[in-house]
């Protein structure tokens, strides 16, 4: 046999005098683990049937819906009407803060009042540890646990409490549905104001001399007049290129044709008493007929010329008259579109407003509480306590006394040092015994 085989017997050797120990011991204290069990299991019992008051739980469910808000956005006045949206929509309340707002003290006063429960048992802080109220997730629904001794009470409670937080809400939204309208009222009030200043400045400045129309009418005749003499400008500078030409070419005819025509005549001598020929010179009618249409020619290029004048000079006094007309129809202008798209904006505004206080008083009319929250579940008396669970108690009771008396057995045996047998002598000294002296009782008689 190995070295290895024999420390592998010793150890199984000294495994199998450990639980023979083990179960001696167990042996040995078996009533005290009997009775310590039976002991457990009984006040368990007691406890659980006769002591522990039954507790109770109630259930109810509230469903709740969001309401949905149709926005319009108008890019002009987007600022305005986020406020206007802000204060005019139903009131949005995540999931967490409906749960928080169930236990808030005014509603478990008012549930103390309604139920007429005992003040000196029933407080706020007494009630609020009876109340759990939690979010199922996943869904929109709110759950309120109310747990006490009295079933019926619990589920009281419970039903009073989501009625009341139903009405609660509703309270709280209604009120401040109110503070939007009133708060809409102003803005109304305030925008109708401005609305008729911004008008009566427009129809006063339209109604001042030289309006828009006016001047817009003033620099439509003097553009059209403007045109015109332009047009009589350019008509009489062809007309007046035209007679230049002509009397330039009248003045070419004149140098070609001679002022005079000579011939000879038969003269007679009186002293000599005879005839005599001799050169006369007479006005040459061509000519004369020239110089007569050249000097007729000149006084139209006259006359064209200072009508060229006027017409330049009307010219450049329309020009001035329409740059100032221009320039008072362009400043009246600008002053007249700002003030109808002051006018424009008012308007606007007031309509949006008109509109959103339209829906908040339609919003304000309906009972929003019913249609935010609805009970889906309401609570019913529970039949079965949740506590204390009997069994339970008593299996646990069971499996402690066990242990406990297990334990105490143990204990008992490590504290016990008498010697009742050879083993336990030799087990303690660590010596064989070499024999034993039987027990004789001494008689004396």
């Amino acid at each position: 046999m190995t070295e290895i085989e024999k420390q592998r017997e010793e150890l199984a050797d000294e495994f199998e005098i450990d639980l023979r120990e083990i179960l001696k011991v167990l042996l040995k204290w078996k009533w005290l683990i009997i009775a310590l069990t039976i002991l457990a299991t009984a006040t368990s019992g007691v406890m659980s049937f006769f002591v522990l008051p039954p507790v109770y739980q109630a259930r109810t469910q509230l469903l709740v819906r969001q309401a949905s808000q149709t926005q319009t956005l108008n890019k002009d006045i987007s600022n305005l009407e986020d406020v206007v949206n802000t204060v005019s929509q139903i009131p949005q309340m995540t999931m967490k803060n409906y749960v928080s707002q169930v236990k808030n003290q005014g509603l478990l006063t008012k549930v103390i009042d309604e139920l007429e429960l005992d003040k000196s048992l029933y407080n706020v802080s007494s009630l609020g540890r009876m109340i759990s109220v939690s979010a199922i997730s996943d869904t929109n629904l709110i759950q309120i646990t109310v747990t006490n001794s009295d079933p019926h009470l619990a589920a009281k409670i419970a039903n009073t409490l989501s009625g009341e937080y139903v009405k609660f809400i509703t309270d709280t939204i209604q009120e401040q549905m109110n503070q939007s309208v009133d708060f809409m009222q102003e803005l109304i009030d305030d925008e109708e104001v401005k609305l008729e200043v911004v008008s009566k400045k427009l129809r006063n400045f339209q109604s001042q001399p030289r309006s828009v129309e006016f001047l817009d009418s003033e620099v439509k005749s003097v553009t059209a007049n403007l045109a015109s003499y332009r047009s009589k400008y350019y008509a009489l500078q062809v007309e007046l290129e035209r007679y230049h030409t002509g009397v330039a070419r009248i003045n070419s005819q004149l140098e070609e044709v001679p002022e005079t025509l000579t011939y000879q005549e038969v003269a007679p001598v009186p002293t000599a008493g005879g005839d005599t020929i001799v050169e006369v010179q007479n006005p040459n009618p061509e000519y004369s007929a020239l110089v007569a249409k050249l000097q007729e020619r000149q006084v139209i290029l006259i006359e064209k010329q200072a009508e060229l004048s006027s017409v330049e000079r009307t010219i450049g006094s329309l020009q001035k008259e329409l740059v100032g007309l221009q320039a008072d129809l362009a400043e009246k202008r600008a002053k007249e579109n700002n003030l109808t798209r002051e006018l424009e904006r008012h308007e606007q505004t007031y309509a949006l407003l008109l509109e959103k206080m339209t829906q908040t008083q339609l919003a304000k009319s309906i009972d929003i509480g019913q249609n935010t929250l609805q009970i889906m579940s309401p609570a019913v008396t529970p039949v079965n306590p949740i506590k204390p669970n009997k069994q339970m108690n008593i299996a646990i009771a069971v499996v402690l006394g066990i242990m406990l008396s297990v334990f105490l057995a143990f204990l008992l045996e490590f504290f016990d040092t008498s010697v009742k047998s050879a083993a336990d002598l030799q087990k303690r000294t660590g010596l064989p015994v070499l024999g034993s002296v039987p027990a004789h009782e001494n008689d004396l008689g």
